[in-house]
């Protein structure tokens, strides 16, 4: 398999202090952001590539995770779904990471429009609620999980 990277590694370090991560010291930090008193990472596991390892999304706090998915680690082409969205003319970017559970529907995303960054999680059941990060982690690389995990796009 062919690895490119057809954009910079999208980091926002500066939406404020460096976040706090769920993920093990053994594991990769692909996106770590607080949320108020609760943190959201994802993280895999070392050996992620396209063809193998596992990712997880987490949300909680250090002493008490209250949601990971899945359930059971699974390589992320079986579980989450991916987009990138890119503007020259809007001078855009917008990354997502997608994945239902039950009959919510969870966006992770990083975007930058115009210079104004933003990232999050978009929870969508029968109304949409939006929780914004306070800081990121600046290890949050969506270039892997878009460019080298193949992983479906999001609908």
């Amino acid at each position: 398999m062919v690895k490119h990277s057809i954009f910079a590694v999208f980091l926002l370090t500066s939406l404020g202090v460096q976040a706090q991560t769920l993920c093990a010291a053994e594991e990769m930090n692909l996106f770590s952001c607080d949320i108020g008193k609760k943190v959201l990472s994802v993280c895999g596991s070392k050996d992620l590539s396209a063809e193998q390892g596992w990712m997880e999304y987490r949300f909680g706090t250090s002493e008490k995770l209250e949601m990971v998915y899945p359930e059971k680690r699974a390589h992320p082409q079986k579980t989450f779904k991916a987009n990138r969205l890119y503007s020259s003319v809007e001078q855009s970017l917008i990354q997502e990471l997608q994945f239902k559970k039950s009959n919510t529907t969870y966006t992770v995303y990083t975007q930058e429009i115009k210079g104004k960054k933003e990232a999050g999680v978009m929870v969508t059941t029968s109304k949409d609620v939006t929780l914004k990060c306070k800081s990121l982690k600046g290890t949050s690389d969506f270039n892997m999980l878009l460019n080298e995990l193949n992983l479906d796009q999001v609908e």
